[in-house]
């Protein structure tokens, strides 16, 4: 029972659960498949099968999937730029439940074609292009994440809403750590179209439970959806709305207009922040594989998958276990500021990347991945600190800005490092890793500038994370809540 008493907070987590094990299993067997169809162009089967024996070989394969790795991210990332932009605008006006489901339509075809693709591996490899194309146009994870993070914002108040967030960004690492182990076995067990198929019912599930069980957060603002009284015409009107240029020019007024406190200026650090970041993690995401399979190391599949599962696993120890546990052996006074938090996340996050790049046996890797514990507490603290310098009812479109520009930054890292990858792997694999270590102290940089201010006391008062919240994580305190329609819910029940 007491279990039961709170699975009404349950609202859009496990669908972010679905989504990333989803997209989890999707990445890694599209480059792997986009390896084995470029070694099938360029040399017969006895080479591609023995690959790791014939080092020439193994390096011009290795360049010419690099640039195509690339070539499928920014098929996907020019589109969800606009589309992301149209769409999280959007749900200021129509509601978060419909634009939620808008990138799970889109991936059901992007995965249609991956399926074909994987079935006929005499088919171009160049059709990914296409998949990608198709994932794009709906905005992709950048903007279901966007609308979970906004559905999370509508249903809590600022002393709840990092706690969900935390929460929500835990189903990432979890579904991630599921996908990646699945997907590697699948992979392995049965072949690629495996992959995709399961991936395409985890997206019928997520439609299906987001359809039936998420209620609409902005209920007093899309009532007249709902309203059998209304005409198709005013319906129709609302949903025509998505494609008004009024919905991508609110999302640029809303980021740069003029706050109080500073509160532009930090807002703008924090997207600049988001830009290094996004660098990192899509140079990471198109070269790990790549350089894994590379010697010296030359993993399989199933060695890959462990790996990302690791670190997934101890990103989610570091958001459910390792903050609340520091949180509650801390007091006020003895604990360290939130932007010291994130930027020890940060540096301990560089320290990762330049393990990588040192590493020359499995057992390196692995322990590289242990920086995973303290790394992701940035992911908890920013978006709550952006959700805090607008207004309620700019929600939507201030994290339109940040879902439009995260394909652009992604397609950024993409390009940049997948032409740095073929320059240097003669003379150093991992000197990427090296220019991502330099990239992601950046921010620890810029965060300080922010801390300057909050020192000063002109932003302390919505910077400021309630650390009770986090402590609720390991004590279980839940006295009071906002359920999915945003009724404040005590242990007696509804208010």
């Amino acid at each position: 029972m007491g279990v039961l008493k709170y699975l009404h907070l349950v609202t859009v987590e496990p669908a972010c659960l679905l989504f990333t094990w989803a997209i989890f299993m999707q990445g890694p067997a599209t480059q792997q498949l986009l390896i084995q169809k470029v070694c099938n162009s360029l040399y017969n089967q006895t080479i591609c099968q023995n690959l790791n024996t014939f080092p020439v070989a193994e390096d011009h394969v290795q360049t010419v999937s690099s640039h195509w790795v690339f070539y499928f991210t920014a098929s996907m990332a020019i589109p969800g730029m606009v589309s992301a932009l149209f769409i999280s605008s959007w749900s200021d006006i129509i509601g978060r439940k419909l634009p939620m489901l808008i990138p799970s339509f889109g991936a059901t075809l992007g995965l249609t074609v991956l399926v074909v693709s994987s079935l006929y591996m005499h088919l171009p490899y160049q059709l990914i292009l296409v998949a990608g194309f198709l994932l794009g146009c709906a905005g992709g994870f950048g903007t279901f994440n966007v609308m979970s993070v906004s559905y999370i914002s509508d249903i809590t108040d600022e002393e709840q809403r990092t706690k969900r967030i935390g929460i929500l960004h835990a189903m990432i690492f979890v579904g991630g750590t599921i996908g990646l182990l699945t997907g590697g076995i699948l992979k392995v067990k049965i072949g690629f179209t495996a992959v995709y198929v399961t991936c395409l019912s985890l997206h019928f599930l997520l439609i299906l439970y987001v359809a039936i069980r998420v209620k609409e957060s902005l209920r007093r603002k899309n009532d007249d959806l709902e309203n059998s009284a209304v005409s198709n015409e005013t319906k129709r009107r609302l949903c025509a709305g998505l494609c008004r240029l009024s919905n991508a020019k609110r999302a640029v007024v809303v980021t740069f207009r003029k706050r109080e406190d500073n509160k532009r200026k930090h807002l703008l650090i924090l997207i600049v922040i988001n830009f290094l970041v996004m660098l990192c993690i899509a140079g990471q995401m198109d070269l790990i594989v790549l350089y894994t399979q590379h010697r010296p190391l030359h993993w399989p599949a199933s060695i890959l998958g462990a790996y990302l599962a690791f670190g997934n696993v101890l990103q989610s120890l570091a958001l459910l276990v390792v903050f609340p546990i520091y949180v509650r052996c801390t007091t006020p006074k003895t604990r360290l500021h939130d932007v010291t938090v994130a930027q020890i996340g940060f540096l301990f996050a560089s320290i990762g990347f330049t393990l990588i790049s040192l590493a020359s046996t499995t057992w390196m890797m692995f322990c590289a991945s242990l920086t995973s514990l303290v790394a992701p507490m940035p992911i908890v603290i920013l978006p709550s600190l952006r959700s805090k310098l607008v207004d309620h009812n700019e929600l939507g479109a201030m994290f339109a800005i940040t879902a439009s520009l995260e394909p652009l930054f992604g397609m950024c890292g993409s390009m940049l490092f997948n032409n740095l990858y073929p320059v240097t792997l003669s003379f150093s694999p991992g000197f990427s890793f090296v220019v991502m270590a330099i990239v992601i102290f950046i921010p620890v940089l810029l965060l300080q500038i922010v801390g300057m201010d909050m020192r000063r006391g002109t932003a302390y008062k919505y910077t400021q994370i309630a650390a009770s919240e986090l402590e609720d994580l390991t004590t279980g305190d839940h006295s009071e809540e906002i359920d999915m329609t945003g009724n404040h819910v005590t242990q007696n029940g509804i208010d």
